[in-house]
């Protein structure tokens, strides 16, 4: 199998965890399963492969070849530190007047990478969750500045410039995106870029 064939399998692979989400699997579930099916596939073809081979030869060979594909798998798509975690704080401002109800708000600034890349996962989960109120906030006096992420945000997820823009830079302490689940117009949970990982998306559909 060539490294085409192998990029080719692991891009399906990849499109599988949207495929998990949209069967409704948790967002914890749907991102290992990947690499957990990739680890059975290379211990069932290491079995099949190695079975009547001696056991020196299936310890040489047939072990290392169980581990392959999911090896060259995490190559591909490795698992980084917040891709699993789930380490929310509680902001000392609780309370911000633009703040309404029960919603899940996003704190942005202009021309974030991090922040246009947190779209794709906020379209899922508002698809997942069609009750569920988004709201991408930008810190920004400027509307040219939320033109491109009104462009990647599906229609029903609120893009707006923030109102109260120094109280949103205390509560996202200088990182963005910064993810807030509101109750009550209350701020109960915050979540930088780098601690809102799958656990904590689950958390906020539970």
């Amino acid at each position: 199998m060539g490294e085409g064939s192998f990029g080719f399998l692991f891009l399906y692979m990849n499109n599988l965890e949207n495929i998990f989400l949209d069967f409704g699997l948790s967002w914890t579930l749907a991102k290992a399963l990947p690499y957990i099916l990739t680890l059975l596939i290379g211990i069932l073809l290491s079995v099949l492969l190695f079975r009547k081979k001696n056991k020196r030869l299936k310890l040489l060979f047939g072990l290392p070849f169980s581990f392959l594909f999911f090896a060259a798998y995490f190559i591909f798509y490795p698992i980084y530190e917040g891709d699993f975690s789930n380490r929310s704080y509680k902001p000392k401002t609780e309370n911000l007047s633009e703040l309404k109800n029960d919603e899940f708000v996003v704190v942005a600034i202009p021309g974030c990478m991090y922040c246009l890349e947190s779209i794709e996962k906020l379209n899922k989960l508002k698809k997942r969750n069609p009750d569920l109120k988004i709201r991408f906030v930008v810190l920004s006096s400027d509307d040219e500045d939320l033109k491109y992420y009104r462009e990647i945000a599906v229609p029903t997820i609120s893009v707006a410039k923030a109102k109260e823009t120094k109280r949103f830079l205390e509560i996202s302490k200088g990182g963005f995106p910064t993810f807030l689940s509101v109750r009550s117009g209350k701020i109960l949970k915050a979540w930088s870029n780098d601690s809102f990982g799958v656990l904590a998306m689950d958390e906020v559909e539970n």
